[in-house]
């Protein structure tokens, strides 16, 4: 009997440590042109019964000469200066995580044209009530001219939308918003601006394009030219038989 309580005593802690949420990523690595924005992405999952609540956070930005990175949740990219976020965040209306649920994850590198280079910047998620419980991914990314080259032989690429940038946007800037067209051979591309309707306000590209990173630029107008109200819209990417929507938020 001794002996058994023994075991149970050891195992408790185990127990009351149990690890309640995953924080991976597809790659941890990515290149590209000088200039071009690079998109790393990762998810973090909850793996108890229980609502979770994390912080995201930047452990640090050593970046070659004009470059910046920004934190990006499935819903919003913030400002580069902006070092962590939280889940749940009540100023933008993110729930906390639910039981068993994911939520995706997106580190933007904005490179520089002038300035080719190579960056790593380590990105910790822990969990707000156990802050002993979290784990470090480091995501590295490269516009090194000998490794794109490398890069760009690599086919077929993959169907992506990615996380426009900055997110929300006013009037007075642009937002970005990057994709990634797969296979090996030109498909019809058309991407559609909507709102809360899910009515058409803009189309920004409608054409033929083959596989690559692309990246296309809104100004918060709609088809006719007149700066659209306020608010959330959606962005949608059809490209061949792939389809994939995000949200934006437009501010004054």
């Amino acid at each position: 009997m001794t002996n058994k309580l023994t075991l149970l005593l050891g195992l408790l802690p185990l127990a009351l440590s149990a690890q309640t949420f995953m924080f991976t990523a597809d790659t941890l690595t990515r290149t590209g042109l000088p200039g071009e924005l690079i998109v790393l992405d990762g998810t973090i999952k909850n793996l108890s019964a229980q609502p979770l609540q994390v912080r995201v956070q930047r452990m640090q930005n050593n970046l070659p000469q004009a470059w910046s990175t920004s934190l990006c949740s499935a819903d919003l990219c913030y400002p580069p200066n902006v070092d962590a976020y939280t889940i749940p965040d009540t100023v933008s209306g993110i729930p906390a995580l639910a039981p068993h649920d994911s939520t995706a994850f997106h580190l933007n590198f904005n490179t520089a044209p002038a300035t080719p280079g190579r960056a790593s910047v380590p990105v910790r998620v822990e969990n707000l009530q156990n802050p002993d419980e979290f784990v470090v991914l480091t995501f590295t990314a490269s516009t090194d001219p000998s490794l794109v080259q490398e890069e760009s032989s690599k086919r077929p690429r993959a169907f992506h939308l990615y996380a426009n940038h900055p997110n929300p946007f006013a009037h007075a800037q642009c937002t970005v918003i990057a994709f990634e067209i797969g296979g090996t051979r030109s498909v019809p591309t058309q991407i559609q601006v909507s709102n809360l309707l899910g009515q058409e306000v803009a189309t920004l590209l409608r054409r033929q394009l083959g596989p690559g990173r692309y990246e296309i630029l809104w100004e918060g107008r709609d088809r006719f030219g007149n700066n659209a109200p306020p608010g959330i819209y959606f962005y949608t990417l059809h490209a061949a038989t792939y389809r994939a929507t995000r949200k934006l938020v437009l501010v004054r």
